[in-house]
């Protein structure tokens, strides 16, 4: 008769809670990432994603989060409360947020908007720049969903590494 070197209960709830920890930090890192590349101006479109569990959340937030930090706080908290195979949501119901990801803003821009212009230290002047560019945000050229997941696989690879390292 076989033995074995480790219990296989053990050796299977391990591998689960691994596979678990992969899924919430992968989760984790896309969400966030997404976030980060969504255009700031007010900090609307940021503060307007929603994280949720089971069924995506519907309505607009009031919040602005020019910085992300308490949209990623909201998603951290999610991400760490799901449950087994619990499914992951990201919606953001903002009118224009679709034109955010696929372009489709007034090319030439309407009104000449423009980025703020400042002087750096060196004396030299910056801004001043149109907020869109054929038709799509200057800051997310590419958009920002699509631009995330172009990365999936290496956002998936880093999250098994920093698990089998011990990261989380």
């Amino acid at each position: 008769m076989a033995s074995w070197s480790i219990d296989p209960s053990r050796f299977v709830k391990g591998a689960i809670e691994n596979i678990e920890r992969v899924r919430k930090k992968y989760a984790f890192d896309v969400f966030s990432l997404v976030v980060k590349a969504t255009p700031v101006d007010t900090g609307q479109a940021r503060g307007a994603w929603l994280p949720s569990i089971g069924q995506p959340e519907d309505g607009v937030p009031g919040t602005k989060d020019k910085s992300g930090r308490e949209t990623i706080n909201k998603i951290k908290s999610v991400v760490e409360s799901a449950k087994g195979e619990d499914t992951l949501f990201l919606v953001n119901s903002l009118p224009y947020i679709t034109v955010l990801e696929y372009g489709g803003y007034p090319n030439p821009p309407k009104n000449g908007g423009k980025t703020k212009e400042y002087i750096r230290k060196d004396g030299t002047k910056v801004g001043g720049l149109p907020k869109t560019v054929g038709g799509y945000s200057r800051q997310a050229p590419s958009g920002m969903i699509g631009r995330v997941m172009a990365q999936a696989d290496q956002i998936f690879q880093a999250a098994v590494n920093a698990v089998k390292g011990g990261g989380s």
